[in-house]
């Protein structure tokens, strides 16, 4: 109002507690949408790790496989594009070399953070290339996340996710993909028996 004095202590205190109960409500709504957020990307993940169970018992051909581990990787971790490598682990050669791409393709010589993955067994987890000092694996990538397929306790092979976005992936992307991983494993140990 353009009256002075026109409001008093109580519209003060009415209008304080609309306010507070208004932020309260607001604060609230936040929390209900980022559950059923959270709650929407687990259940998208449980359904892309029974599917791939399913197919991946299923499977005696490499190609076949290697497309549903890459395939369910992007869509379990919403990543925008990735590469699963497969090596030939009876190679001498330090890193071995590759016997299988499938998706982005990468440089000639495997970057220092897949050596790294490679030798250690452990996943890396890229919140931003520029960061890191090393050159993103291609053109516009600027997170990743790359997870060793671990078989009969060597690395046979690498999932290689890659996001445009800085910090694109969490602990629950890098659980997704290591429990993918693992799928990729056993299911890989089951094509090379029936080769």
């Amino acid at each position: 109002s353009r009256k002075t004095e026109f409001f008093n202590n109580y519209d003060l205190q009415v209008i304080s507690t609309a306010a507070g109960q208004l932020a309260s409500a607001i604060e609230d709504a936040t929390r209900a949408t980022q559950t059923d957020e959270s709650l929407r990307r687990r259940v998208e993940q449980l359904t892309s790790l029974a599917r791939v169970s399913r197919e991946l018992n299923s499977m005696v051909d490499l190609k076949s496989l290697l497309e549903v581990v890459r395939d369910e990787s992007l869509r379990a971790t919403s990543a925008d594009c990735g590469t699963v490598l497969l090596f030939d682990t009876k190679a001498s050669a330090h890193p071995p070399p590759v016997i299988f791409s499938l998706g982005c393709p990468l440089p000639d010589v495997l970057p220092e953070l897949d050596q790294k993955v490679i030798e250690s067994g452990e996943p890396q987890l890229v919140d931003s290339y520029s960061e890191i000092g090393e050159p993103p694996v291609h053109d516009e990538v600027r997170s990743a996340l790359v997870v060793p397929i671990i078989s009969q306790g060597k690395t046979a092979g690498l999932i290689h996710l890659h996001s445009t976005q800085t910090g694109f992936f969490d602990q629950t992307s890098l659980d997704i993909a290591q429990t993918l991983a693992s799928h990729a494993a056993v299911a890989l140990g089951n094509v090379q028996r029936h080769q």
